[in-house]
């Protein structure tokens, strides 16, 4: 069970206050804005026109704008996906992303989308819904304020609401257009050779390292350095081209909504290139004024090439990384490495429908019944991967599919001074997928498989919630059961308490305090990764005693306290502590690998924001945000699985990477080189750092003065750390790196070095603990400015309105990482981080015109 909270510390975060509030307080487009619901933490983004024009993805649209919310990009690759997470993970093997939602249904939330592993290219669903098409995102932080939403909601939901269908109002026209250009912003480093000549007399590279340790003498100032990524960059100045048009209105007792959006997104390398095609309806009709019936769809096609980059160890970035000290006759790449092979097309097409039916029939003054159905689809395509080894090609063809149906019923009224509800339901859904995978050469087919997943799910829940007085309470209970596996629980409690003509006191206009309770249960089956199907028995057959056979569910709780002010001035003020824990961790234990139920994860950590906002002067308004959050976890009772360096130990973080480390090192004979003998390594592994972030800061702000509006936004994400693969490659396999090669090289980067060397007769363990590295880092995420053109002039051209926008986005980064980018991963989405020369984030900017009929 779930620890008392002993202490509530927190960070400032960006937010407005609960809706009584941010009334106040005045939200407008583009504003991050809290609402607390009734007692557990809710955060709103209202995307303007600035976020739209600096952003081109909908993972863009979240980073940064909610606390706690940490969103970093797999890679600079167009197409490319990120990573999500809301707070700390809850689970080790299950999915870390938090449910999707959207207009009321669940729907395709994977942040990957590939079947075929590419790295860090990874191409997320997440993606696939238009930022053009979102009005609103509503950000649920876990169990407490999700557990309506059932198993799927332990990571917490993002709740995103599209344009809907007007009533009884003129039509109303939007278009817009949109230009860009994106450019490599990243600083490569240098390849490095000493010459020298061997005790055989032959002549090559001498290294710091073979020279201390009498294998060659090198020649007088025969140090050579050379940058081929620099000197002859593989990248282009690539473009971005995007339109789209939309209409909403409504006569009598029918409403409509459509939009329709283009986009050719060109990526940095000659074979990365998106194309996104876009429609969107919706259809409001009252057949009389108690029912509202609400019919929409949408569809996305989406054609994308990813750049030979993820898929071959000898791409053009590691190729430069990995090559020459010199311009030789291959521009200093390494030989055979610069430029895609022949014939390459990485192609990954993408059609996805979502479509819905919503019926809200006001039946009595104190009964609503209502009823949904939705269908969510995406089929893709993947072909042709080039594998390095041969002429072998691989496509898979995949499709995915999601029904939703729900059914409720609502009673309210008063009682006694309180306002009462609540809410019975039933959710079914049905979720299918399937994959055909081969891989041939010409006419032979080499191999064939067909992988099938299906899952059926049926969820009861109950909401029920009272307000009177100062106080409000809501809950929630809900059971699923399925065709495979154990019935499945979640519930919530919260509370709000309106604390301020108690605690009143100057300069304080508002205040509420707020607590909340969350309970979430999952299984192996709710992932198709592992899913019993596929599995033999024995892979459900946990070895260690007091572990389960991986067949009884995860259980996570979470405990949640804060408060919500705000101060004359209008500023908003609001902090959250939580605490989580899950018990029963599903986790791969013993070998041979079998699953079982072991152990437990906890995480704690907290939230916060601060607002303030007003007239500066006359026809001058400013406003200045600033978020932030910490989070931790520490795992128990594991088995130490892991990859590369990452584990799953004992009372460290989860995936936290683990190695001897260095202790000291000491120039011991003042020769300016460090060797391994003059190194010292902890006796045991030990833990070096998590690969997720730790903490979150961002600062906003925005001036508006006469049609003119400025905006900015700085992100700051710390905690993190990453093991720099290239690097060590660099260092070790190739030697071409400064600190193996330059005796005027930093002494700590030789250590780094040295550790991973044997020293003495016997040769002690090495170590690659100087090659994990901090990750931190500070980005100038957005800079926008938004030119309205004045009423008179918009009218002459017989529009209601029309702007200009400027925006830039990842203009500039300082971080102590020393490999290419700190935010991008080689190994994709999940916990396993690793730098593998992955393509950094690019500079963007972006000219937009919006026009309003």
């Amino acid at each position: 069970m779930l620890r008392p909270i002993v202490s509530l510390s927190f960070a400032l975060a960006i937010a407005c206050a609960p809706p009584a509030l941010a009334q106040e307080a005045g939200a407008a487009s583009g504003d991050t804005v809290f609402r607390s619901g009734s007692g557990a933490a809710r955060d709103s983004i209202v995307p303007g026109t600035a976020e739209r024009a600096a952003t081109r993805s909908f993972t863009e649209l979240l980073t940064g704008r909610v606390p706690g919310l940490f969103v970093r990009q797999a890679s600079g690759s167009v197409g490319a996906g990120a990573r999500v997470q809301l707070r700390s993970p809850s689970s080790l093997l299950l999915p870390a992303h938090p449910l999707v939602v959207v207009d009321g249904l669940p729907v395709i939330s994977d942040p990957y989308g590939l079947t075929i592993d590419v790295g860090g290219q990874e191409v997320s669903r997440i993606d696939d819904l238009d930022p053009e098409h979102v009005v609103s995102v509503e950000v649920l932080h876990g169990p407490a304020a999700a557990a309506r939403y059932g198993p799927a909601a332990a990571n917490g939901v993002i709740l995103v609401t599209t344009d809907r269908a007007g009533e009884r109002e003129p039509a109303r026209f939007h278009a817009f257009a949109e230009a860009g250009v994106r450019a490599d912003a990243a600083r490569y480093p240098a390849n490095y050779e000493r010459r020298g000549r061997f005790g055989g007399g032959e002549t090559g590279g001498c290294t710091l390292l073979a020279e201390a340790g009498g294998a060659c003498t090198p020649f007088a100032d025969s140090l050579l350095s050379f940058n081929p990524l620099e000197a002859h960059s593989p990248y282009r100045t690539s473009s971005r081209y995007a339109a789209g048009a939309s209409v909403r209105g409504g006569a009598g007792r029918v409403g409509y909504a459509a939009a329709l959006g283009g986009e050719r997104d060109l990526g940095l390398l000659p074979e990365n290139h998106e194309d996104r095609l876009s429609l969107a309806g919706a259809v409001t009709a009252r057949p009389f004024d108690a029912l509202r019936l609400d019919l929409s769809a949408a569809h996305l096609r989406r054609d994308l090439s990813l750049p030979f980059e993820g898929n071959s160890s000898i791409g053009r970035i590691r190729a430069g990384l990995y090559g020459a000290a010199r311009d030789d006759e291959n521009g200093g790449y390494r030989p055979g490495a610069p430029g895609a092979p022949a014939g390459y097309d990485n192609a990954h097409e993408t059609g996805r429908t979502r479509a819905a039916l919503r019926a809200d029939w006001a039946a009595l003054p104190w009964l609503s019944v209502g009823g949904r159905f939705g269908v969510d689809r995406a089929d893709t395509d993947e072909r042709p991967v080039v594998d390095d080894g041969g002429p072998a090609v691989r496509t898979v063809a995949a499709e995915r599919s999601l029904r939703v149906a729900d059914a409720h019923a609502t009673l309210g009224g008063g009682l006694g001074g309180w306002h009462l509800s609540a809410t019975l339901g039933a959710e079914r859904q049905w979720d299918d997928a399937e994959a055909v995978d081969s891989t041939y050469s010409g006419d032979q087919v080499f191999n064939v498989a067909r992988w099938e997943w299906k899952r059926e799910l049926t969820g009861l829940y109950l909401e029920t919630a009272a307000r009177g007085g100062r106080a409000e309470v809501a809950g929630a209970l809900r059971r699923d059961a399925g065709d495979a596996g154990p019935e499945l629980w979640a519930g919530s409690l919260a509370g709000r308490w309106d604390a301020g003509p108690t605690l009143s006191a100057g300069g304080l206009d508002a205040l509420w305090l707020r607590a909340a309770y969350g309970r979430a249960a999952r299984y192996a089956g709710m992932s198709p990764g592992l899913d019993r199907a596929d599995a033999p028995p024995e892979f459900f057959a946990c070895p260690f005693e007091g572990c389960t056979s991986g067949d009884r569910p995860e259980v996570t709780e979470e405990v949640e306290a804060g408060l919500d002010a705000l101060l004359s001035g209008g500023l908003g003020v609001r902090l959250t502590a939580y605490r989580r824990e899950t018990e029963d961790l599903l986790q791969v234990v013993g070998f041979p690998a079998a699953l079982g139920n072991l152990g437990r994860l906890r995480a704690w950590g907290a939230e916060g924001s601060v607002r303030a906002g007003g007239d500066l002067s006359d026809g001058v308004t400013g406003e200045v945000e600033l978020l932030g959050a910490l989070a931790r976890n520490r795992v128990s009772e594991q088995n130490g699985a892991g990859s590369l360096l990452q584990t799953y130990g004992e009372d460290i973080p989860v995936g936290a990477y683990t190695a001897r480390p260095i202790v000291s090192w000491r120039d011991a004979d003042g020769d300016g080189v460090i060797v391994p003998s003059e190194v010292t390594l902890g006796d045991t592994l030990a833990s070096l750092g998590s690969p997720l972030p730790t903490r979150m800061l961002a600062v906003a702000g925005r001036l508006e003065a006469r049609g003119a509006t400025l905006s900015a936004r700085l992100e700051h994400q710390g905690g993190a750390r990453m093991f720099n693969v290239a690097r060590l490659q660099r260092c070790t396999a190739f030697q071409s790196c400064r600190e193996a090669n330059d005796p005027r090289a930093p002494l700590a980067d030789q250590a780094a070095v040295a550790a991973t060397r044997p020293s003495g007769p016997l040769g002690s363990p090495v170590s690659q603990a100087g090659f994990v590295e901090d990750a931190s880092f500070v980005r100038l995420r957005e800079v926008a400015l938004t030119l309205a053109a004045p009423e008179r002039v918009a009218r002459a051209f017989g529009a209601r309105g029309a702007e200009l926008t400027l925006a830039g986005r990842n203009l500039l980064t300082w971080t102590p990482y020393s490999g290419l980018d700190p935010e991008t991963n080689g190994s994709g989405v999940g916990v396993a981080a690793a730098d593998f020369a992955t393509q950094p984030v690019p500079r963007s900017f972006t000219t937009r015109i919006d026009v309003r009929f």
